[in-house]
């Protein structure tokens, strides 16, 4: 990541990044997520059964979101994570690259909270991405077959 406080390096990377697959003909849409929690079925922490990581964005990009969601396939993911102190930063890039569209979504979780999530994750072999809205209306669901993907790295 970047210079800067871990914060200002996850934003300047995710914007790094967009610019680099818009320099390449893609389409970027860029969030910022207001507040990341990690949601797992073992602990019960989610009444939905939803396993994964948890995004809370702002309505002009759910309003953003939603035709890209509509119209997409992103089909795959990366993430670059960094740890810095007990909070894990993270940028998501979710790729439709049919319509060669990229969701990037820079983050922050507290990682002891996040680490029951990845534990269980890592043992039902899958982990997901949801954006909501501040009042929890769901605005999309991202499915990762890797269970890893938001892990640190070692």
């Amino acid at each position: 990541m970047a210079d800067g406080t871990p914060w200002e390096a996850t934003l300047e990377d995710m914007h790094m990044m967009a610019d680099d697959l818009a320099s390449g003909g893609w389409e970027t849409l860029t969030v910022v997520a207001g507040d990341t929690g990690a949601v797992t079925r073992d602990a019960g922490t989610d009444s939905d059964n939803r396993l994964g990581l948890v995004h809370v964005i702002q309505g002009d990009d759910a309003d953003r979101l939603d035709p890209l969601v509509e119209d997409g396939s992103f089909s795959t993911s990366e993430a670059y994570v960094a740890v810095a102190g007990d909070t894990e930063y993270a940028v998501t890039v979710l790729k439709d690259p049919g319509e060669c569209r990229a969701v990037l979504i820079a983050s922050a979780v507290a990682y002891d909270h996040a680490r029951d999530c990845f534990d269980e994750a890592a043992r039902e072999g899958t982990i997901a991405t949801y954006l909501q809205r501040l009042d929890g209306t769901p605005v999309a669901t991202f499915e990762h077959d890797d269970p890893t993907l938001f892990e640190p790295p070692a």
